[in-house]
């Protein structure tokens, strides 16, 4: 991505880190940050945030399209164990019925069932900074400091 826009064959793109160069300007649009999803049960449910070692070495129901996470959560977890599913509606009857570990952002639709009264999960932040992501909308200027006019229009709406 970055090489196209260095390239001039695209006119933006949206990074997990700012294009900090003359000719360019990156606006953070979004950050995602990643809780832990305990059952109820579980002795660190009640905590009000987590670190990435407090979870080290339990077992976790990962839906596997889950983009730069996968990295992050397979390098900060070197001892856990991971159940990848594929199939999105399986994840979501295991992640019912299961008594693994999951994960949840703000950001993630699939992972949102928890929050219904009928399953017993609580989301635990990760205070990790490695568990937080700022995403960047990058694109070129005119010379002169000025984005598109299409940009400038979309920014605001992407802000939210």
């Amino acid at each position: 991505m970055r090489r196209g826009l260095m390239e001039d064959t695209l006119d933006a793109t949206i990074t997990l880190n700012p294009l900090v160069l003359p000719g360019f300007i990156s606006q953070p649009i979004m950050t995602e940050s990643l809780s832990a999803l305990l059952p109820r049960t579980h002795p660190l449910a009640s905590k009000q945030t987590l670190r990435f070692c407090d979870i080290d070495g339990e077992t976790f129901l990962i839906y596997t399209n889950i983009g730069f996470w996968r990295s992050i959560v397979e390098r900060e977890l070197p001892h856990a164990t991971f159940l990848w599913q594929e199939d999105r509606s399986m994840f979501e009857i295991l992640l019912s019925t299961s008594d693994a570990l999951a994960f949840s952002t703000e950001a993630a639709t699939p992972y949102t069932s928890h929050q219904t009264e009928n399953v017993a999960r609580v989301a635990v932040p990760l205070s990790d900074a490695s568990a937080r992501a700022t995403f960047y909308l990058v694109y070129r200027t005119d010379g002169q400091g000025k984005g598109s006019e299409l940009i400038e229009r979309v920014l605001p709406r992407l802000s939210r």
